[in-house]
């Protein structure tokens, strides 16, 4: 009897890292930092492997630095858009704040995955780089405004694509 229920531990705790990875990966689709999650699935799957198995601590680490520099790209995404269209210092750093509030706002105003937070960081990130910029730029504020959203849309694609090259990865680890 004891062995049924060290075999139901052991599904139940296999359910929770996909159900962790599948979590992840939504939230990481409203710009949220799923990607955490799916390295805590690794850690789950880690504790339940084989001695030296897959996952192992570098595999562990690998992907907190991958999730670590997504993270860093994603925050500094807008900033860096003003800044490639030469925007002032005052728009990089609405850019960035703008981008950051906007998705939280967006996310709970309309709360349907991608949209409201898209909608968010991109109007959160247009429009005070754009009022920042009019009248030292005047014609050309929409053209460094429009930076920072291209910017912003980038780094929720890398994002997302990070995370699903995450859960990738420990499919095919755990798998093979």
């Amino acid at each position: 009897m004891a062995e049924w229920g060290h075999i139901a531990l052991g599904w139940g705790l296999w359910g929770v890292c996909w159900g962790l990875c599948a979590l992840g990966m939504l939230l990481s689709c409203v710009t949220l930092s799923g990607m955490w999650l799916v390295l805590a699935a690794a850690g789950v799957a880690w504790h339940l492997a084989e001695p030296g198995g897959f996952p192992g601590p570098w595999t562990l680490a690998g992907m907190a630095a991958v999730c670590t520099v997504s993270e860093v790209w994603t925050t500094v995404a807008a900033s860096w858009g003003v800044a490639k269209r030469g925007g002032g210092k005052a728009s990089v750093w609405w850019a960035f704040w703008g981008s950051l509030a906007g998705a939280v706002v967006g996310g709970m105003v309309v709360p349907v995955p991608l949209v409201g937070s898209l909608l968010g960081m991109a109007v959160g990130s247009f429009v005070p780089v754009y009022a920042a910029e009019r009248r030292r730029l005047q014609g050309n504020a929409g053209y460094v405004a429009r930076g920072a959203v291209w910017a912003t849309l980038a780094a929720w694609g890398v994002k997302v694509g990070t995370t699903a090259a995450l859960i990738a990865w420990l499919a095919a680890g755990l798998w093979t």
